[in-house]
């Protein structure tokens, strides 16, 4: 998988933690290359989702919020 994000040491450390191959990031892109099995997509889908959330500049839905309209 490829996503394009602006490096950072903080996201390189969570994908290694999470034991996610982080394969390398490519600077003329500015892409991460992560290697996933099947295994890695059942077990970190929200990360993976987040990931993709976040390379595509989408909204993150804050559930507090959701939920404080009551």
């Amino acid at each position: 998988m490829e996503i394009r994000l602006e490096r950072s040491d903080n996201l390189e450390r969570e994908i290694e933690e999470k034991g996610i191959d982080l394969m390398d990031y490519e600077k003329r892109g500015g892409r991460y290359r992560i290697k996933l099995s099947m295994n890695d997509i059942k077990k970190h889908r929200e990360f993976i989702a987040y990931l993709i959330r976040e390379a595509k500049g989408i909204e993150h839905e804050n559930k507090d919020d959701s939920q404080s309209n009551t």
